[in-house]
């Protein structure tokens, strides 16, 4: 989906799967954010901008990339170790496209967020990782998961809504109830 929240493609996504995010697939899936995601997309803000915009592009510097390093090594040890969460990367054969990562909020609630490479985007990729992504909830014995995102994120929203979430609006946050179906 765009930024509009519409589907830039009729064409169906395959081959889709959510794979751990082990050493090697940390490398990878850092390139793919270097180079094709915001780090206001993937990272939250942290440090300066750089004035090296060869190597440093999209508001990614030194800081950013060593908290995304740290977080998904964190998440590793999953929803019981010290970070409550756990991370995937959104692989479309093999190839890592993004990632998806649950989290236990302080309510003990699953909550999730995605982020895709740009070239990744308005082909089903996001649906498809979610859809996996909810298999695992389902399995983990919860049936209900959270998201967040904003207002102006349409299609993250329209996302989540295709899954029959529930908006509710605090100012610009949007949270999003999903009650999940077994089977």
């Amino acid at each position: 989906m765009d930024e509009s929240g519409k589907s830039r493609s009729a064409e169906p996504v395959s081959n889709i799967e959510l794979l751990p995010v082990d050493e090697e697939m940390l490398g990878l899936l850092a390139e793919v954010a270097l180079t094709n995601a915001s780090a206001d997309e993937v990272t939250p803000p942290l440090g300066a901008a750089q004035a090296d915009s060869q190597k440093w592009q999209q508001g990614w510097n030194p800081e950013r990339l060593a908290w995304f390093y740290e977080f998904h090594r964190a998440a590793r040890a999953g929803l019981d170790g010290p970070a409550r969460c756990l991370t995937w990367a959104i692989c479309q054969n093999g190839v890592p496209r993004g990632s998806i990562r649950l989290a236990q909020d302080e309510n003990s609630e699953l909550e999730t967020g995605i982020w895709l490479a740009r070239n990744s985007r308005g082909r089903g990729m996001a649906s498809a990782a979610f859809a996996l992504l909810q298999a695992e909830v389902i399995k983990l014995g919860a049936s209900t998961l959270l998201a967040k995102t904003t207002r102006g994120n349409l299609a993250a929203r329209a996302l989540l809504a295709a899954f029959n979430g529930q908006e509710a609006f605090d100012g610009e946050l949007v949270t999003v109830r999903l009650e999940l179906q077994k089977g």
